[in-house]
């Protein structure tokens, strides 16, 4: 359940629930443990570049992680196995694991915080606002659920850098181009 730039946009199927584009902007991007997604890693010097064996990081990318996460919430839940990704110096994902118990009320919380009612899948729930997306789902054997937060404009920013292009484009319309 590692955030991948490749696979990032879902195309809608019959029955989808139609994602939220707005987000509310007077929440801001989410900020786990006093680190805000989207902002400069330079911002926040306690942050401690980590290697995790096996995680498919991409030229320019870092784990970091806090030196003591004991203690720390979101929305209320306490929190464990906190990294913070990085892309070329930007926050650019946050992934940590919340108990189970903890995960309807986070799920609520999240759906009325930073988006609309979130969407069910196969592999747990999603949210897409304008410049964060997220998911929550099951640890496979363990009494938890996984929540991730990325920071799309600096998705989009690692998909045009491994692709080689100026900008993103899907079935012929180019992001950020002219409508014709």
């Amino acid at each position: 359940f590692f955030w991948n730039p490749d696979n990032t946009i879902m195309p809608p199927k019959e029955g989808d629930v139609k994602f939220d584009t707005t987000g509310d902007p007077d929440a801001g991007p989410p900020v786990v443990a006093g680190v805000r997604l989207g902002d400069k890693l330079s911002n926040y010097r306690e942050l401690k570049q980590s290697s995790e064996p096996g995680e498919p990081l991409t030229q320019g990318m870092g784990i970091y992680r806090l030196p003591k996460t004991e203690g720390y919430t979101h929305e209320g839940a306490p929190l464990r196995n906190l990294q913070f990704i990085t892309y070329k110096g930007v926050i650019c994902s946050i992934k940590f694991e919340i108990p189970a118990s903890e995960a309807e009320r986070v799920k609520n919380s999240l759906s009325g915080k930073y988006f609309l009612p979130g969407r069910l899948g196969k592999d747990g729930w999603a949210w897409d606002a304008y410049e964060i997306q997220a998911w929550m789902a099951p640890v496979p054997d363990e009494n938890a659920s996984q929540v991730v937060f990325v920071w799309k404009p600096t998705a989009n920013q690692i998909i045009k850098d491994r692709r080689g292009i100026d900008a993103v484009a899907v079935n012929g319309a180019l992001m950020g181009g002219r409508v014709k």
